[in-house]
């Protein structure tokens, strides 16, 4: 195992002054207050300072399956839903439920760099589909089940994509859920981004196609939708016998999810959905500034990410790889992006950048590549 790229730059990038990271996938929208008051003010009415069950509140798990009903109209039981460490624990929780050694798992390129670790982590051999620029990076499912073997066990998916901004949509979900169902698949659907979508798109929940509930975890956090990356809060949906195993794992790995951040998760989640709209009006107004501002670079191109909060930028009519290209860019002009070799092989040639910066910061970024890559 090698230590997490993304994290290996954050640490060096902390060593510069005067810099502009455009590299760490986190808003810098702070918690809103009446989620941080409302959640303090529990914690201090109901003592949370002492362990939790393992799989969280009942209260928590009960408004998180609410939340699918009225949401995304799938029906959920509380039973069917742990709250985790955050995603990524729900992540590794569902992997190790579900895979063997020797089971092989279907990882879309350019992928979230932990999912092949987790997948070594749980004695699962990765095996990754290309997805292609000129098709927005989408998933398709045809080659999916050319990638298909008597070892395939599990499929994931992440939409809105991180690090391409791909939006898979309904017709495409199906699709993917006729080769599933075909070849008796299980599918992990990481949708941490699911209210970062704009021009009128919409998400779909893989889970709620027919067929396919059975046989989907949903990973979610609060971490991206309400600003809540520091609480370290998320959840897993799945029937009640994965759920089950997932509890089993989880009480070995963290005995049970913080008492603090889940009164801040409740909060949350009855909170105005003002909070979620005023994010993604910021969101795409930067979005639409940089991708505009980029296009305008010599040897740089992109095309408009449909969702998350990142551009994934074509680099390679500059003649240097991803990697030369993020250190030339932080040596020289202190702004940070992250080599899109550091999502696999499909991600050579480009760089991810996270649109999480007021507009004026992002200007002065543009300004600083500008003096490096377009002279």
């Amino acid at each position: 195992m090698s230590y997490p790229k993304i994290r290996e730059i954050f640490d060096r990038a902390s060593k510069y002054e005067d810099i502009i990271s455009l590299g760490i996938g986190e808003p810098d929208f702070d918690t809103d207050s009446t989620i941080i008051n409302k959640a303090f003010e529990s914690v201090i009415e109901k003592k949370s300072t002492h362990y939790t069950p393992v799989a969280g509140y009942p209260e928590l798990r009960e408004a998180i399956a609410l939340k699918y009903w009225k949401e995304n109209k799938i029906k959920v039981d509380k039973e069917e839903v742990i709250v985790t460490h955050g995603a990524q624990h729900a992540l590794i929780l569902a992997m190790l439920t579900l895979l063997d050694a020797g089971d092989e798992i279907l990882i879309p390129d350019p992928f979230y760099p932990s999912y092949p670790t987790q997948a070594f982590l749980s004695g699962a051999i990765p095996v990754f589909i290309p997805t292609l620029e000129k098709e927005d990076f989408k998933l398709k499912a045809e080659n999916i089940e050319k990638n298909i073997s008597v070892k395939s066990k599990l499929l994931i998916l992440n939409t809105p994509n991180n690090p391409t901004g791909a939006v898979l949509e309904e017709d495409d979900l199906k699709k993917i859920s006729e080769i599933v169902i075909k070849n008796n698949l299980m599918v992990i659907a990481d949708e941490a981004y699911e209210t970062m979508i704009y021009d009128n798109k919409k998400h779909f929940c893989i889970a709620g196609i027919p067929g396919m509930k059975e046989r989907t975890i949903t990973i979610n956090s609060f971490s991206k939708r309400y600003a809540m990356t520091g609480w370290r809060i998320g959840y897993a949906m799945a029937i009640k016998e994965i759920i089950i195993n997932m509890m089993k794992l989880g009480g070995y790995h963290l005995s049970c999810p913080c008492a603090i951040s889940q009164q801040a998760a409740l909060a949350a989640l009855s909170s105005s959905s003002s909070i979620i709209k005023q994010m993604n009006v910021e969101y795409n107004d930067r979005r639409n500034f940089f991708v505009q501002e980029l296009n305008k670079i010599k040897g740089v191109s992109c095309v408009k990410p449909e969702g998350a909060f990142y551009i994934f930028a074509n680099i390679k009519d500059t003649g240097r790889n991803s990697e030369q290209f993020y250190d030339e860019l932080l040596t020289k002009a202190k702004v940070v992006v992250i080599p899109g070799s550091a999502f696999g092989s499909q991600g050579e040639g480009y760089i991810r950048i996270a649109y999480t910066l007021p507009i004026d910061k992002l200007q002065e970024a543009i300004n600083r590549i500008k003096m490096v890559f377009d002279t």
